[in-house]
């Protein structure tokens, strides 16, 4: 308001995508009882050289390298991206539970060990009491780390902080996945969803969409 106009915010152009699920719905007309008059077929049944034949020069790119990357082996993408994305869950809430399991045995060595300092040195019970510092500084250092080696607590405590630490590079690596598989599933929505607005929507909506792809393409 107060700010020059050099200043204010410029609008941002929507991305294709938006108005594609913008227009879209009109697309597909209703008849006076409310049902389609089109029917809506499933990404799933998309064959791959179907899809690279409706596709513009970039959803092309994305699709066969996002299926190249992902290792997909089969002709519909949209079928097998499904699939892998639901063997991806399974496998995340597997690491999740040894995760939870570990984290659990974690907390349970790490209590035991406060115990145990606690019950030798009470004033260990405030980290900022001059004898939390001079126990590490001094000679009863060892007495500590005596202490703290009993039964081994120390050397599973680390144990179980790798095995947390494995199962979270596990997990975002599953999720790595997940972004690449969300992404060629949009790339797919795409494919089909321009494909029909080509065939089915009126001469505005077609003229302002490829509009809008125009300018998006000569964006970076």
């Amino acid at each position: 308001k107060f700010l020059p106009n050099q200043f204010s915010s410029k609008p941002t152009p929507n991305k294709v995508s938006g108005v594609i699920d913008k227009y879209l719905p009109k697309v597909f007309k209703k008849d006076s009882n409310g049902t389609n008059t089109e029917e809506i077929i499933p990404l799933e049944s998309f064959s791959k050289s179907n899809l690279s034949k409706r596709a513009n020069p970039e959803e092309k790119a994305i699709l066969f390298n996002l299926s190249k990357i992902l290792a997909l082996q089969e002709d519909f993408p949209g079928k097998e991206i499904k699939s892998i994305q639901e063997n991806l869950k399974k496998e995340k809430e597997a690491i999740l539970k040894e995760k939870k399991k570990a984290t659990e045995q974690k907390n349970k060595y790490t209590n035991e060990l406060r115990k145990k300092l606690i019950s030798r040195y009470p004033e260990c019970s405030n980290p900022f009491h001059p004898t939390t510092t001079l126990l590490l500084s001094t000679h009863q250092k060892k007495g500590v780390i005596n202490l703290i080696n009993e039964k081994e607590l120390w050397k599973k405590l680390v144990e179980e902080k790798e095995i947390i630490k494995g199962h979270e590079s596990m997990r975002f690596q599953l999720e790595k996945k997940e972004v690449k598989i969300m992404r060629l599933r949009r790339c797919i929505e795409n494919i089909v969803l321009a494909h029909t607005l080509s065939e089915k929507g009126s001469e505005i909506q077609k003229k302002q969409y490829n509009a809008l792809l125009k300018l998006e393409r000569s964006t970076f």
